[in-house]
This record gives structure tokens, C-alpha cells and sequence, in this order.
């Protein structure tokens, strides 16, 4: 599995945040990028510093060759990569107070306004909380000309027919034919205010 951000990709850990600095830069000096949606080509903001998490999926063996690619996004992120920072850490909701653009910034500079107050990148009150969630199951590929249950280590390999110490039941039915993809949706864990939800979460 591997997640990327603006510009950033690299092996994940459980740590890994979102973006680097070198995206927050191209926010400041007004890069563009284009945006297929509308065919044009738009600045980038705090929108960009998105968290995805791409994985490889494949089992292959007693006549199954199945293929899935998801892809797990988390699009208000409360981190990114810093370098300069502790932890290689630094927040979003830091960055409102530089003059960033984009709407979660327009949304922190308000509740300044109303509250006479500095959001905290822990405070109910930032949108970097981590809670908007898109899941794509993305490329998937199934061919079989075997049984319709295997048995796997967790990494989906050593496939056998039979039960092994420590195996995973799996099940595949049918024959996709060409490779499809598949689209997922988009949840927002967060939107319950009355929750109080706040990063970390």
C-alpha cells in the first residue's frame, strides 16, 4: 500500500500524513493545476492536501486470478509533511492563519472572527478533522477456472485448496471478463455536530 498527497508518494506507515510542504507552496505561489471536471486549470488550495491510500490486492493460484485495486481517501486531513517541523508534522489549520486559500480556511478565519480565538488543530471547530472518507474499490479482475474457495495467508498468497494453520477462507464466483472499475462513494464521519468529533481520531 502506498499513500500520496500533492506531490508526495511514498511507502505507508501507520503515520504517514498527507501532502508536504512543497504542496503548501504551491498554494502560496498560486500553482495551478488542471481540473478535469471543469477542463481548466485552477489554483491550488488546502482542498489538495488530500490523503490517499493506494493497495494491490492479488490472489493467484488453484485456477483463481483475481485483481483489486482500492484506493482509501481521507479529504480534510489535519496533518502534512514538514520536514522543519517536530515529528515531520505540521497542520492544516495553521495554514488558515497565513492567508491560505480554500473553504476550510474561509471556515477557520470566521470562526476567528466570531470567537476572537485561534482554532487548534485538536478543536472541534476545525474542518481538518480527518473525517471525510472516500472509499474506491477501483480495479477489479476476477477470472476462475477452479473452485470457488481457496485458502490464503493474510497477504492473499500461498494459495491452496485446503485449510492451512493460519489460513483465510476465500470465496470467488464468476469470471469478470475485462478488468472494470469500480467507483466507491464518499462519507462524512463528522457530520453529526453534536458529536463534537475532533482530530485525532
Amino acid at each position: 500500500m502506498t499513500w500520496t498527497g500533492c506531490g508526495r508518494s511514498s511507502t505507508a506507515t501507520p503515520s504517514a500524513p498527507a501532502g508536504d510542504a512543497s504542496c503548501v507552496q504551491a498554494i502560496r505561489e498560486g500553482k495551478t493545476h488542471y481540473e478535469p471536471i471543469t477542463n481548466s486549470y485552477i489554483p491550488f488550495d488546502t482542498n489538495d492536501l488530500h490523503e490517499f491510500w493506494f493497495s494491490d490486492v492479488t490472489v493467484q493460484g488453484a485456477g483463481v486470478n483475481f485483481n483489486i485495486g482500492p484506493l482509501f481517501c481521507v479529504l480534510n486531513p489535519s496533518r502534512y509533511f514538514d520536514a522543519g517541523k517536530p515529528n515531520n508534522l505540521a497542520r492544516q489549520v495553521d495554514l488558515c492563519y497565513e492567508n491560505i486559500r480554500g473553504q476550510y480556511c474561509d471556515q477557520v478565519r470566521r470562526t476567528t472572527e466570531q470567537t476572537g480565538r485561534r482554532v487548534q488543530w485538536d478543536d472541534v471547530e476545525s474542518p481538518f478533522k480527518g473525517t471525510l472518507r472516500e472509499f474506491r474499490p477501483g480495479t477489479l479482475r476476477l477470472s476462475n477456472s477452479g473452485p470457488t474457495t481457496v485458502y490464503t495467508d493474510v497477504y492473499g498468497r500461498n494459495v491452496s485448496t485446503s485449510p492451512f494453520e493460519g489460513s483465510i477462507k476465500q470465496y470467488f464466483s464468476g469470471n469478470s471478463g475485462d478488468q472494470m472499475y469500480l467507483r466507491g462513494a464518499t462519507r462524512d464521519y463528522a457530520v453529526n455536530s453534536s458529536d463534537r468529533i475532533h482530530a485525532p481520531n
